[in-house]
């Protein structure tokens, strides 16, 4: 098998169909697109890369990234409007963001976990939809309840009228 270099440089590079490194590519400033090669048709994402911009852009596309792997975005990470991460095999798939990078767009995460930069741990997305927003209202609510009642011991106590 031969092995290719390739340098991002400062422009965009169209991919259509699956990404696999096996070789050395330099992100430099460069944007990445991953592209579905047909209408429907998952992204396999292979190889430990580093890349500035990785525009995921097509809508509605599954991309699939293998467990245990870590993409690095050192600038930008686009997740497109309704695609899919999904993690391949048993455990998670990283991405690992650098200091400066940005997200945009909204993806469903499936065993894909985003990393702030010097995050001891995963940092996870809120979510948003009707289990996200449920489960939300449901820890205000049990807080709001919470809150209603009298401690223990002399503040409650103290807090109750006197009678003769």
């Amino acid at each position: 098998m031969a092995v290719l270099t390739i340098d991002g440089g400062s422009g965009v590079l169209n991919v259509k169909g699956n990404w696999t490194d096996f070789g050395d590519f330099i992100a430099s400033t460069g944007r990445v697109r991953l592209l579905a090669a047909c209408t429907g048709t998952p992204v396999q994402v292979t190889g430990v890369t580093t890349f500035c911009h990785l525009d995921l852009s097509t809508t509605g596309i599954d991309y699939l990234f293998p467990a245990d792997q870590t993409i690095t975005i050192l600038c930008s990470l686009n997740l497109g409007q309704g695609n899919r991460l999904i993690a391949v095999g048993g455990g998670n798939a990283f991405f690992q963001l650098g200091p400066a990078a940005v997200i945009t767009g909204t993806a469903d995460l499936d065993r894909v976990v985003i990393r702030q930069p010097d995050s001891p741990s995963p940092v996870p997305i809120p979510a948003i939809g009707p289990a996200g927003l449920v489960t939300l209202a449901l820890l205000l609510g049990g807080v709001a309840t919470w809150r209603q009642y009298p401690r223990s011991g002399a503040a409650a106590l103290t807090d109750r009228p006197k009678t003769a």
